[in-house]
């Protein structure tokens, strides 16, 4: 099975404070962690790191930032031979906030929004593709193309391009917060009936498979004609929760490439992402196949 990934790209630098900083003082931190990172991103290197032949499919710029998000995505055999290179931008960066405090995080991104893949091949030959709703004129035209192609989306942004996208997709893996702009509603996850109106709208906008990610409070999805919500595991050394969406999406794949039964998908993909939020850098964070499978079967 062969898996494109196609969207952002960044460099994540995070920082560990121990409160959140108050504007105009300097602080000193003695832990700062660097890694790559983005949504698509980081399941491309979680499908490589868990041995799927993965394509990633992006853009970075022709600078140090952009030659550590290729070798990484190398060290995990991840195919980088559809990425463009620019030479005219700078590749997409953040800066990441932890507070020790409350295990918050704060993000600071920069992306120009002139870098995106601007000269390509259509790809055709994937068997499933993910799309996380950047590079979203590329993503647009593979989509076109996918053949029988089994595609998901990693949904968190509301333009109008997206939401067209997400119409279009086999799998719609999504944030609360997309959700509930998307359905003007606010979800009350402990009240049955609100659960049950608020995916039902959902149903009768998109149509597809949908996955809503709650956070602490695990996943609202619906399985053979019942909605229903998949608690998220219980981690006692919470350290940081960037990327732990990135992780659910990835194993969420996974799950589908090995002909996993829906329900276990999903219980598949909410223990990686539990259990990738113990180490302070979101790719950091992602856990080894081996021990994800363990307590996937104790589970069942």
């Amino acid at each position: 099975m062969k898996v494109l990934c196609i969207g952002n790209a960044t460099y994540d630098i995070t920082m560990i404070l121990d409160k959140y900083p108050v504007e105009n003082i300097k602080y000193n931190t003695n832990e700062m962690v660097m890694c790559p990172g983005g949504p698509s991103s980081n399941a491309a290197y979680l499908l490589g790191k868990w041995g799927i032949d993965t394509s990633f499919a992006g853009s970075v710029g022709n600078d140090y930032f952009g030659s550590c998000i290729l070798d990484d995505f190398r060290k995990v055999n991840v195919d980088v031979s559809n990425v463009f290179i620019s030479d005219r931008y700078k590749s997409t960066t953040s800066l990441i906030i932890t507070s020790l405090e409350n295990n918050s995080r704060t993000i600071v991104s920069y992306r120009n929004p002139l870098l995106k893949i601007e000269k390509g091949k259509m790809l055709d030959d994937f068997d499933y593709i993910l799309v996380d709703g950047r590079e979203i004129d590329y993503a647009t035209e593979v989509l076109k193309n996918k053949g029988k192609a089994i595609c998901v989306m990693d949904a968190s942004r509301t333009d109008s391009l997206n939401i067209e996208m997400a119409k279009r997709v086999d799998y719609l893996v999504c944030s609360l917060e997309f959700a509930e702009k998307v359905s003007d509603m606010k979800l009350d996850s402990s009240d049955r009936n609100s659960l049950l109106s608020f995916y039902e709208f959902l149903e009768k906008i998109f149509k597809n498979n949908i996955v809503i990610t709650l956070e602490d409070d695990g996943c609202l999805y619906k399985d053979k004609g019942i909605v229903k919500i998949m608690p998220a595991l219980n981690i006692h050394d919470v350290k940081d929760t960037t990327g732990a969406g990135d992780v659910f999406h990835g194993a969420f794949l996974y799950g589908l490439i090995m002909g996993y039964d829906y329900e276990d998908v999903i219980r598949l993909a909410t223990i990686a992402s539990g259990l990738s939020v113990r180490a302070y850098g979101g790719r950091k964070g992602i856990p080894e196949l081996k021990e994800v499978m363990m307590i996937y079967e104790k589970s069942r």
